[in-house]
């Protein structure tokens, strides 16, 4: 009776153990997905800052080429 009552509670915690494993790969893996997304966000926010600088200074230059080209000293 006691070995059968051991192999029962064993083989409950074996269950356990096995649940809170899977549990905690789905979360590594939800983990990893929010930092891959993060990333992509990451790299999309840096491209559309380098082409925003890019125009800023397009139109800065186009400026200081037809307006201020005709002011003396500048």
């Amino acid at each position: 009776v006691t070995l059968l009552i051991g192999a029962v509670v064993a083989t409950g915690q074996a269950i356990r153990a096995t649940k809170a494993e899977r549990l905690e790969r789905e979360q590594a893996d939800i983990a990893q997905q929010e930092r891959d997304e993060a990333d992509k966000q990451r790299q999309a926010a840096q491209a559309n800052y380098v082409r925003a600088r890019e125009a800023v200074k397009q139109m800065l230059t186009r400026v200081a080429d037809e307006e201020l080209a005709a002011i003396p000293e500048m």
